[in-house]
């Protein structure tokens, strides 16, 4: 076991059309192997819920194999690389990482891969479920509709929920007893 700071890669896929985030795994040593499970994991995910994808777009890393691109190939998905070292060329990933590094890792010390998977676990329940977005009116993802509430209301009426300890944080209606 080593001591000291530990690198951790994590793969996630975030499908373009729905916004959702589907974060694969994290690991410290990513070969061939794993990535080509975490992109069967992938597939299996879109299958679950209906959620089509004609293209992957992902970087030059050498861990992305043709065995990886085969997976995807066989769902009827076109991998796209992007350029070396351009992050600009997909830059809804960058996005991604960014909320995920300044709403979240940054607040934490991470204690080893359970914690780093518990962290990520909880952050992609929040960023899916009740993060809100501006691309889609500065509201959750899975809210099309948002509640209409007709006269007056007081703060007993609004519930606040917390995700790790309070970091994440959302309000929503009470519901009616």
């Amino acid at each position: 076991m080593p001591l000291g700071p530990v690198d951790y890669h994590v793969l996630f896929f975030k499908h373009i059309d729905t916004k959702e985030v589907f974060i694969a795994g994290a690991t410290d040593h990513p070969d061939d192997e794993w990535t080509t499970q975490q992109a069967r994991n992938f597939c299996m995910f879109l299958q679950d819920g209906k959620r089509p994808a004609t293209k992957l777009v992902c970087d030059q890393d050498t861990k992305f194999t043709s065995r990886f691109d085969a997976v995807l190939e066989a769902e009827g998905m076109e991998v796209v690389r992007t350029s070396r070292r351009v992050p600009e060329m997909n830059g809804f990933a960058e996005a991604f990482v960014k909320s995920l590094k300044f709403e979240c890792l940054n607040y934490f010390t991470v204690f080893g891969e359970a914690h780093l998977r518990h962290l990520l676990a909880e952050y992609s329940i929040f960023y899916n479920e009740h993060r809100p977005h501006r691309n889609v009116g500065n509201r959750p993802l899975n809210l099309v509709v948002p509640p209409e509430k007709n006269g007056d209301f007081t703060l007993e009426d609004i519930v606040t929920e917390e995700r790790l300890g309070g970091l994440l944080r959302h309000y929503k209606w009470k519901e009616a007893a």
